[in-house]
């Protein structure tokens, strides 16, 4: 339980935890109470999370528990950090105006008006530390040196306080920014969820890096992609996975970037892609009253029941003796493979009625112990494989599934609707991809489709049972989207490597730098660069005559706004040249229609759905700029650590923005030619070079009061005037 001491100097006060005890307590807690004790970052508002991880570490990797304390503090310093980041960015209070620098930072900003505060308060200053400062706004802070909000009040007394930990800087936001409808408690419990998921997730993927790098090792590679180069000459299909397993830090800047909210610690390390674990699926039936689907293939339209046996021919014995056994017709029903912990309580329970009335059929897992799969770097997406097989399979689909769990800040469920309007939007994108194949459409640039959708769907139109919201909800927890293998992108199995561009950003076991520092050496062997400037400056030059062209011809010819950001995207790279991208996922893409509707596009599937909301094609559109400035920080925090010249650094700076940029013009330029859109052209050209901040939604900020619309938030554009 946190409370907050006053210390005996001056005003200082320190926000510090303590942690009620009991008198039967264990030797076991008691240790790791008094571990506990001797941090002050431990202001945790869900004690019980925080003993379970201990006890599981203690009871299952105890070589690793001084790692693990060790990083609960790293994990401490990097939510604080991102909340901050929020804070200013998400804009929670009206600040004077500033700019950040290296060194000290003072934000000088006023309560708001419905923040829980006396009249006395006038002023508030946060004043922080920053270590590194990059692109975006994007900082470190300085751990050595203390943040602190200083309060003024009327006759220009102040009172310090010193913020050790999120909890503190929650603290402040409670104060000063004041407003919640979803309550300050449970935003910290899953802060406190976060937290330990970050520790645990690092302490034990590095120990599985570690093992990694002795097996690179007895190979005689020197990087991760020498290693998988060999390993793609024993499987072809190796690299995609492993990539996505690779990817250990998530989210860039989300405060809640491994809240795992409704797992046990057993289920977190057995489900999440950083341990490199396997899952097996669960086959369902879900009687045709209650369910429905939707392919890729509109001509065919095959059932998931001829769909699923195409795939897995090895059940398809076994699933029809059972439903003769159980004295039910198999093809009264849709077979579907959900992600298990679908099947545990509270989440299957829902459905006691459905199962009662053989409407819903648990197929026993024995009838599936052939499939296994590997998840994904989303958590909820896992790739499919014979279980039998120790290769990755170069043909068989991943499944987008539903995942009744709080993934950052939303419960990660999917909506029928979803698994409805992806295979009809993947089928607009074919039409567009073969219109653009001369601009690399289809050749360089690639979708994965979403082959089929499969759902269970309850329209309770009489209100029976809870209404139509206990069905709504209902309706989005057995789905499968059914998604096209990378695989068939690969043109030469043996050299190119299908990576998720968020791995690029991990640290190698090998070199101790970024694994994208790795491709680019690689590339600067291959082709003879001098130096490592010119090899950094020619990949990214490769990566953006890849990105920029298709997001703009997409954007702006096709009014079509994807959701680019690094999760979404692969880029397939031969022997450190970035040849392909591939992107995925079209949950949630926004179009503006009269764009399509100048290039003739049948859109007529989609219509009615959220894909239309175009209000939304602003901040769907700027996703750009995160991705493009995620990369260039990267770069610039790699040559900052490399690199005696801060100059250096400065210069390929504006080298890597000036090349993107020439890039974004000449593309701008190649489409002026078409007088249909050619307005819209100029229109789009002046928001990519004359707006100096982009339009985002504030996610964290939306997170303490949901509305129908989520409030903006406002990023650096890196092209603004350039």
């Amino acid at each position: 339980m946190a409370v907050e001491v006053q210390s005996e100097q001056g005003e200082e006060r320190v926000f510090v935890t303590k942690i009620k005890s009991t008198d039967n307590q264990s030797p076991v807690r008691e240790k790791i109470m008094d571990t506990i004790l001797n941090n002050v970052f431990n202001n945790v508002k869900d004690e019980r999370i925080l003993m379970e991880y201990l006890q599981y570490i203690q009871s299952n990797h105890s070589h690793l528990e001084q790692s693990f304390q060790l990083e609960l503090e790293n994990a401490n310093w990097e939510i604080v950090t991102r909340l901050l980041y929020v804070i200013l960015t998400e804009h929670f209070f009206e600040c004077e105006p500033y700019q950040l620098v290296q060194g000290l930072n003072v934000i000088k900003f006023k309560p708001n008006q419905d923040a829980t505060l006396d009249s006395s308060s006038l002023s508030v200053q946060l004043q922080f530390y920053i270590e590194d400062l990059y692109c975006l706004d994007r900082f470190t802070l300085d751990k050595t040196k203390k943040l602190t909000l200083v309060e003024y009040g009327p006759t220009k007394e102040s009172s310090c306080v010193i913020i050790h930990n999120y909890s503190g800087l929650v603290s402040v936001v409670e104060k000063y920014f004041g407003k919640t409808t979803t309550g300050y408690e449970q935003f910290e419990k899953d802060l406190d969820n976060c937290w330990v998921n970050m520790a645990l997730s690092k302490v034990l993927s590095n120990e599985r890096m570690e093992l990694l790098k002795e097996e690179i090792t007895k190979m005689n590679c020197k990087s991760v992609p020498e290693y998988i180069e060999s390993m793609l000459k024993q499987d072809p299909s190796y690299s995609h996975v492993f990539y996505e397993q690779f990817h250990r830090r998530g989210h860039p800047t989300h405060p809640f970037v491994k809240s795992k909210v409704g797992l046990s610690v057993d289920q977190v390390t057995n489900y999440s892609p950083e341990f490199g674990g396997t899952i097996d699926p669960r086959l369902i039936a879900i009687h045709r009253s209650k369910g429905g689907f939707k392919s890729y293939d509109d001509q065919q339209e095959p059932c998931p029941n001829q769909f699923i046996f195409g795939l897995f021919p090895c059940i398809e014995e076994k699933v029809r003796d059972y439903f003769k056994m159980i004295g039910l017709e198999l093809q009264d029903y849709y077979l579907n493979l959900i992600h298990p912990h679908q099947l545990s309580q509270p989440v299957i329970s829902q459905f006691n009625q459905d199962i009662e009335n053989n409407e819903l059929i648990i197929i026993p897992s024995s009838m599936s112990s052939d499939i296994s799969s590997r998840p994904l770097v989303s958590v909820r997406s896992l790739a499919l494989q014979y279980k039998q097989s120790d290769q990755y399979n170069q043909t068989l689909p991943s499944i987008k599934c539903s995942f009744s769990v709080l993934l950052t800040t939303v419960v990660r469920t999917l909506n029928h609707s979803t698994c409805i309007t992806s295979p009809q939007f993947s089928r607009i994108l074919d039409d567009i991809f073969k219109r653009e194949r001369g601009n690399g459409f289809g050749t360089k640039i690639h979708f994965v489709k979403d082959l089929m959708g499969i759902y269970y769907y309850h329209d309770d139109q009489t209100g029976a049972g809870g209404g139509g919201g206990k069905h709504q909800h209902k309706n989005a927890e057995l789905s499968s989207l059914w998604r096209q293998n990378l695989h068939c992108f690969v043109t030469d199995p043996t050299t190119e490597q299908i990576v998720s561009v968020p791995a690029l950003f991990n640290t190698s076991p090998i070199s101790g730098t970024k694994l994208l520092f790795e491709f680019i050496d690689q590339l600067k062997t291959n082709q003879h660069i001098t130096t490592t400037s010119k090899a950094i400056r020619l990949w990214m030059k490769h990566y953006f005559q890849l990105l920029l062209p298709f997001y703009i011809i997409m954007s702006t010819k096709y009014g079509v706004a994807i959701e680019a950001h690094h999760q979404n995207t692969y880029v397939i790279i031969d022997r450190g040249v970035p040849t392909k991208l591939i992107f995925k996922d079209w949950d949630c893409p926004r179009c503006v229609p009269e764009r399509l509707d100048r290039q003739n596009i049948d859109y007529s599937s989609i219509k009615g759905t959220s894909i239309l909301h175009f209000q939304d094609f602003t901040q769907k559109r700027a996703q750009i700029f995160i991705h493009v400035g995620e990369l260039l920080m990267h770069v610039f925090a790699h040559l900052q650590t490399t690199n005696d010249s801060d100059e250096q650094s400065w210069t390929m700076e504006k080298e890597l923005i000036q090349d993107s940029s020439t890039i974004l013009q000449s593309t701008f330029n190649q489409l002026k030619s078409d007088p249909i859109i050619h307005d819209q052209v100029l229109q789009d050209q002046e928001y990519f070079f004359t707006t100096p901040f982009a339009e985002m939604l504030a996610y964290t900020k939306w997170r303490l009061n949901p509305t129908p619309s989520i409030p903006p938030h406002f990023l650096k554009n890196p092209w603004y005037q350039n």
